[in-house]
């Protein structure tokens, strides 16, 4: 079930309802804390102020916004959007720490401590190039190119499940150059 685009997904809610004109809308996660009101009451903008500015856990920094932003289960690991005009990735938070501490395990997929913490981290964001990693050791970024085509995360390979489109992270090749070593896999898959 492939539902990045939709309010709810998987018996989870990404970004929140509200009354808008006395019509019930839907206000994508992206278009909260973007001070424009999608709501009558406002409540879209009127929650993401910070409330306790020692509570850097439950808050970022917004970049688009230049203000921290509070951050709630149904803002947490929503959908990337392209930013206008390019190729980049877009988060509620500018250094991607909503995409942490995923409700929906289809989407918090890999388990690690971040600032010693246990959590887990949005599938998005495994190998996504060009951020810094959020678990404090590295983990969600140990990914290996196995193809052109193709990055996956080191604890997919040769698992028994083609993640790229060539099958190269399952070729004998591959799976023969790996430690014989059995380690336990941090990245954990669930499907409804």
């Amino acid at each position: 079930n492939n539902c990045v685009e939709e309010a709810r997904c998987n018996g989870f809610r990404y970004g929140l309802f509200c009354r808008k004109n006395s019509e019930m809308v839907y206000v994508p996660v992206t278009d909260i804390c973007d001070e424009k009101s999608q709501c009558d009451n406002s409540y879209d903008e009127i929650m993401c102020q910070r409330r306790d500015p020692e509570d850097d856990e439950n808050h970022c920094w917004r970049r688009r916004r230049q203000k921290f932003v509070a951050l709630f289960n149904f803002t947490r690991c929503g959908p990337l959007t392209s930013q206008e005009g390019t190729v980049n990735l877009v988060s509620l938070c500018y250094d991607f720490t909503d995409q942490a501490n995923c409700t929906d395990p289809s989407r918090g997929v890999l388990r690690c401590k971040i600032k010693g913490y246990p959590s887990t981290v949005s599938v998005a964001v495994i190998c996504l190039h060009g951020i810094t990693p959020l678990c404090d050791d590295g983990l969600d970024a140990q990914c290996e190119t196995t193809s052109h085509s193709c990055k996956v995360h080191k604890h997919l390979l040769c698992d028994g499940v083609e993640e790229c489109p060539d099958g190269n992270d399952e070729s004998e090749e591959e799976c023969k150059s790996l430690s014989s070593t059995t380690c336990y896999r941090r990245y954990c898959i669930t499907t409804f």
